[in-house]
């Protein structure tokens, strides 16, 4: 079987852990303080807050921003189920936004149109680890004088216009899920920003609201990363750029492979694409992937439904009709994909797909 995705670990990793267990402190460790610093200076901004997961990371950072009941937050209507839910869990609204057919991302054409006087932000996913059109996105966050949120959740190391994503908008977050392109072999998250206000509210929410020993300044919660998670996503950190650039080389060879077959992946000219997934377009996607699993190859569909779809919107926002975002729910189809696939696996899987189109 040739799986989605391939995870091994590496003996640093396994030594890092023994490091935390060995040092006693297991929770807001030096390990965390590290890792916060490094990852801060490797997106380039000036502060980053270790949370315990991404979608956690959202949820703060709304809370942080203040915002709640009759708010609303522009979202794109293709993308997973957590880069919404946290707008649900303070009481908002999302507002949902078509998305471009190319790079998957928020279309800004759409964007103006659904403001309103209670739009408060602009959550931008940058999908699959192609980063979203920023520019005129924070032009018109600009104008109307709101937040942009990033979501780097899939983009560890992604660029737009030579800058990593994250350092872009007012503040953004990434998720160390196992699959991503840099994990901690658990959940994990982080928050990075250039505000150093937000940077502490944030600080303080993921632990209880707590200034000092039975000292709290509001309530918070429990959304912290562990020691050990911290010391795993240090390691991985240093890893990271030479993986994306493998992750590039196996794209360039299914590029090469697919081309003409089927619509592979857009790698704009202002993008830096860090592929934590490799998402073809066909309009045989299901016979395709069915396929491929009777050949011991593993795909997956990111994502079967536009993300308005889910029972937990009402019924207003499940009618709601987004032209492109249905097309792709129809045709995208993610192949094998990690720094750990040979190039071998990447041929085999492209010589099976010409071979189906060929029957």
């Amino acid at each position: 079987m040739i799986p989605l995705f391939r995870i091994r670990v590496e003996d640093d990793v396994r030594e890092a852990i023994d490091r935390v267990l060995e040092s006693g402190r297991y929770v807001l460790g030096e390990e965390t303080r590290l890792f916060e610093e490094e990852f801060a200076r490797y997106i380039g901004v000036k502060y980053a807050v270790a949370t315990s997961s991404g979608t956690s990371s959202l949820f703060l950072i709304l809370k942080a921003l203040n915002i709640s009941d009759g708010d609303e937050v522009i979202v794109p209507s293709y993308t997973f189920i957590a880069s919404i839910s946290p707008v649900l869990m303070v009481n908002a609204k999302p507002v949902f936004v078509d998305v471009d057919y190319d790079v998957m991302t928020i279309d800004p054409g759409h964007i103006e149109e659904r403001i309103s006087s209670k739009t408060k932000a602009i959550i931008v996913v940058h999908l699959f680890g192609h980063p979203a059109n920023l520019d005129p996105i924070i032009e018109i966050a600009d104008k109307y004088g709101l937040y942009v949120i990033e979501d780097a959740a899939e983009a560890h190391g992604a660029m737009y216009k030579r800058r990593r994503v994250g350092s872009y908008g007012y503040v953004g977050f990434f998720s160390f899920y196992p699959t991503k392109n840099l994990p901690v072999y658990g959940d994990g998250g982080m928050v990075v920003t250039n505000d150093r206000d937000l940077a502490e509210k944030i600080r303080l929410l993921r632990h209880h609201g707590q200034v000092g020993r039975e000292e709290y300044r509001f309530l918070g919660y429990n959304m912290k990363m562990s020691e050990i998670h911290a010391a795993i996503g240090r390691v991985e950190l240093r890893k990271l750029d030479s993986r994306n650039e493998r992750r590039r080389k196996l794209a360039r060879i299914y590029d090469e492979e697919l081309n003409g077959v089927v619509e592979i992946p857009v790698e704009k000219e202002w993008a830096y694409h860090v592929y934590h997934l490799y998402t073809i377009k066909s309009e045989s996607r299901d016979k395709l992937a069915r396929y491929l699993m009777e050949h011991n190859v593993e795909t997956g569909i990111y994502y079967q439904k536009p993300a308005n779809k889910y029972e937990v919107f009402n019924e207003e926002i499940r009618k709601l009709h987004f032209e492109v975002a249905e097309r792709l729910t129809k045709r995208v189809l993610s192949l094998p994909m990690s720094h750990n696939h040979t190039e071998e696996e990447i041929l085999t899987v492209s010589k099976l797909i010409r071979e189906f189109f060929m029957r």
